[in-house]
């Protein structure tokens, strides 16, 4: 996928979440189109804003790949924690272990954060903007009915679990790799 595309369909799942992830079914049949058409781009981008904006800042080349470390950790592992997740959780959801599936709402549902990264990191000054990370449990509402096709009835459940998964894990490996490298380096320079 192009940049292009990859801006478009960001955009698309931003604006009209609903069609995107009916086109996201019907064009890609391989969880490996997901990651390298969408997830791996888009982490490249995510980590060029966190270079970009620790240089913008002053920081120092240091923090700046430091920076760009953290962010790699933080998507990468994020996005496939939440896909193994998913995998061993469906039968609890009346769901098969659909790879293709999964790794569709894990990529895709990391779209808010993605967005939302890339932003905070190049302006920092937006201190509100981590709240529009929430908008992805509409996302994921969306997704829940098109790729997953989870009943009516566990719906809900579902939605909240899969949002809230994907906040935790990128919340949780942002401090943790944050703190561990903090203090590595503290370590190393005292």
């Amino acid at each position: 996928m192009q940049y292009k595309e990859l801006f478009k369909r960001t955009y698309m799942l931003l604006r009209q979440p609903r069609t995107e992830w009916q086109n996201i079914v019907n064009q890609e049949q391989d969880k490996d189109k997901t990651i390298n058409d969408f997830v791996l781009p888009m982490v490249g981008v995510c980590a060029l804003a966190a270079f970009l904006g620790q240089l913008f800042q002053g920081a120092g080349l240091e923090k700046a790949l430091i920076a760009v470390i953290v962010s790699l950790g933080k998507n990468l592992g994020g996005v496939f924690l939440t896909f193994l997740i998913l995998q061993e959780t469906a039968k609890y959801f009346g769901l098969k272990r659909d790879k293709t599936a999964h790794m569709q709402l894990a990529g895709y549902g990391f779209v808010t954060i993605f967005v939302v990264d890339i932003v905070y990191k190049l302006i920092p000054e937006f201190f509100f903007l981590p709240v529009l990370q929430l908008y992805l449990i509409y996302i994921m509402w969306e997704a829940s009915e098109t790729v997953a096709k989870v009943e009516d009835k566990r719906r809900v459940a579902y939605v909240l679990f899969i949002s809230f998964l994907i906040l935790i894990l990128s919340i949780g490996i942002d401090n943790i790799l944050s703190h561990t490298i903090k203090a590595s380096t503290e370590i190393v320079a005292g």
